[in-house]
């Protein structure tokens, strides 16, 4: 059964312009308000849960949700197994499948046992309301290193801060 597509108003969502440059391009995050989440694997090699795990734990009180409709924003795991290009733009052509809108956290996973290894950057993704970011990951587990951090750091601006609440 195809999943049906949602479609919004694209005057309301945050566009990245292809021209700008790395820097200008990396500044520029979708604001996602909502808690719902739905995952898109693209391809046919799927990370392990340990991989996905350290990315939701970044942000508290995800409820991941069965259907694109019923989602808040699309978490997309792309694992690069031929060429970092090729495996982007498919998976990018699924994301806007599903959903040309929708705001997504685009996460390209690159295998590596080195930590500092330089791996092609993604950021030329344009698909509008989309962060992108590389992170390296080794066997099934990501890799404890810079690139990560910095990574998972960029998805957790994408949410609003968390407003704790003392109890008196």
């Amino acid at each position: 059964m195809k999943q049906k597509t949602d479609r919004h108003n694209a005057d309301d969502l945050q566009h990245t312009d292809v021209n700008m440059t790395k820097e200008e391009h990396q500044d520029k995050h979708p604001m996602i308000t909502g808690k719902k989440y739905f995952i898109l694997l693209p391809g046919t090699s799927k990370p392990q849960e340990d991989i996905i795990r350290n990315v939701l734990q970044q942000i508290p009180d995800l409820e991941e949700v069965s259907t694109v409709v019923e989602c808040d924003f699309i978490l997309v795991f792309c694992i690069i197994v031929s060429r970092a290009g090729t495996d982007i733009d498919a998976a990018v052509n699924e994301l806007n499948a599903v959903s040309e809108t929708k705001p997504a956290l685009f996460v390209v996973l690159h295998h590596t046992f080195e930590p500092e290894k330089m791996v092609p950057d993604s950021s030329h993704v344009t698909r509008m309301n989309t962060l992108t970011v590389d992170c390296l990951f080794s066997e099934d587990k990501f890799l404890d290193c810079v690139r990560n951090r910095e990574a998972l750091d960029r998805i957790k601006q994408c949410f609003p801060p968390q407003v704790s609440s003392s109890s008196g």
